[in-house]
């Protein structure tokens, strides 16, 4: 069997995952803009207030001079608790653990609400870890303060794609590929080439990308979810990047822009056996 059709194989498997694995186990998948957005007690100053006091820089990462912007992404649920944080953009196995536990930790938020009644909503929050340029007077239980929270406000419009608004996570129409999954399996298997150096290093495994379809049908800002190996993720994201726009995704009757995330296993053969 040749790399393509493994990976042919490995797409086909990942193209019956995303319809089990995108819907979150809130009996609807968490919208990712509602009519009125989820809030933390308080507002945006008091979460910002209760991030400082709560986050501790981790040793191993001051140790070693480790800085950098971590961001997390979970949903609100309708009740308000905060749930499935997960790594959206790491930095540093420690400061990546950080981030999670602070974010596990939050109280309740008040839940975003769409046509007056509780729904959960997707919030994607960047955290920032800097040390400061001079730690020789900084006394050892102050050093957690020196971590700079971002403005909530601020980083979300920053996060936001160009598209005037930002894209759905789901939509009543969800963007399609010219002729359906199948010519979408097909594409890919033709124009997915296995990268020399993770061959012949045996890598394999499954890269996530991340995505979206803009109004125009488009492929907009595409960026690694999961990584398995600098080869492997490169050749995704070229991939991605040269896909023919798609069938918009459609809400009310009128194009938007939606998310996508798309699963692709990198596969190699299995040596054959002399016999």
């Amino acid at each position: 069997m040749t790399n393509k059709e493994f990976i042919k194989k490995g797409l086909l498997l990942a193209m019956m995952l995303i319809s089990m694995t995108s819907n979150i186990a809130w009996g609807q998948k968490p919208l990712d803009a509602a009519e009125v957005m989820p809030s933390f007690p308080g507002g945006t100053d008091a979460l910002i207030q209760w991030l400082s006091q709560n986050i501790t820089y981790p040793t191993t990462a001051e140790k070693n001079g480790v800085q950098g912007r971590v961001i997390v992404r979970f949903a609100i649920g309708k009740d308000g608790a905060v749930c499935d944080p997960e790594i959206f953009r790491s930095i540093d196995p420690a400061l990546d653990n950080e981030a999670l536990r602070v974010i596990k930790a939050m109280p309740k938020w008040k839940p975003g609400m769409q046509k007056g009644v509780p729904v959960a909503v997707n919030f994607t929050l960047p955290i920032t870890f800097r040390l400061p340029e001079k730690t020789k007077d900084v006394k050892p239980e102050e050093r957690h303060k020196n971590s700079e929270i971002l403005k909530a406000k601020e980083v979300i419009s920053e996060e936001r794609p160009k598209y005037g608004e930002k894209p759905l996570d789901a939509a009543e129409v969800m963007p399609s590929f010219p002729g359906g999954t199948d010519a979408l399996i097909q594409w890919l298997s033709q124009n997915i080439t296995y990268p020399t150096t993770a061959e012949k290093n045996g890598v394999q495994g499954r890269v996530i990308v991340r995505f979206a379809i803009g109004k125009d049908g488009a492929v907009c800002d595409p960026e690694i979810f999961r990584s398995i190996d600098p080869a492997l993720d490169n050749e995704a994201l070229r991939v991605i990047k040269a896909m023919p726009k798609w069938k918009p995704g459609m809400q009310k009757g009128v194009p938007v822009a939606v998310y996508f995330s798309l699963p692709i296993t990198f596969q190699l053969p299995e040596p054959e056996t002399a016999e």
